[in-house]
């Protein structure tokens, strides 16, 4: 057991030396100043069930090229964490053009 021990102390000291002896411009060269390319944007919207309705807002307006994420509503939540539908037509039963 003792023999582990001097074998694993052994190890974290090279692996100290090994570090301390190395030139600190090394590590610099994998760090690197954020590009405009590694900018990552999301930009969300909702879209509101009841909107097909009265403000006549269907999927199709929405501008798919310039949205990452749709966030769906209204959906409903039982205490268990179910998730049902409030109104079956505009969830479910409603359909587009290319369904």
């Amino acid at each position: 057991m003792l023999a582990h021990y001097l074998r694993m102390a052994v190890l974290v000291i090279s692996i100290q030396s090994m570090l301390s002896a190395a030139e600190p411009h090394a590590l610099q060269l994998y760090q690197r100043e954020p590009s405009q390319s590694d900018v990552k944007y999301a930009n969300m919207v909702y879209f509101a069930n009841w909107g097909i309705y009265e403000r006549d807002f269907q999927p199709q307006d929405l501008p798919a090229s310039s949205i990452t994420h749709v966030l769906y509503a209204f959906m409903n939540v039982q205490d268990d964490g179910t998730v049902f539908t409030g109104d079956t037509y505009a969830d479910l039963e409603k359909h587009y053009e290319g369904d």
